[in-house]
């Protein structure tokens, strides 16, 4: 099965589950878009696939894809340590 002929076939799966499981409309998109883009990284192993297990390797590099746009967000917004209430020596 070929990267275009999956898009069509499992396209529409996947848009759903990305609706599924990103925080709002344009993360979806962006793991749609990423798990297709992997998907031709990877084309010559894409194109020995059966169908059946198509589907299930593309929702893996979608999650794949999930889990490291959540590692990029720990990384780019470090947690914000309060210090109000400590005192200040006089």
């Amino acid at each position: 099965m070929d990267v275009a002929e999956a898009l069509t076939l499992h396209g529409p799966a996947l848009m759903r589950y990305a609706r599924t499981v990103a925080r709002d409309s344009h993360e979806a998109a962006d793991l749609y878009q990423q798990t297709w883009l992997r998907a031709l990284e990877h084309r010559e192993q894409v194109e020995g696939f059966p169908r059946e297990r198509m589907e299930p390797w593309l929702i893996r590099v979608m999650n794949n894809a999930l889990v490291d746009i959540r590692r990029r967000e720990k990384r780019a917004y470090p947690v914000a340590v309060s210090y109000t209430h400590l005192t200040l020596p006089t």
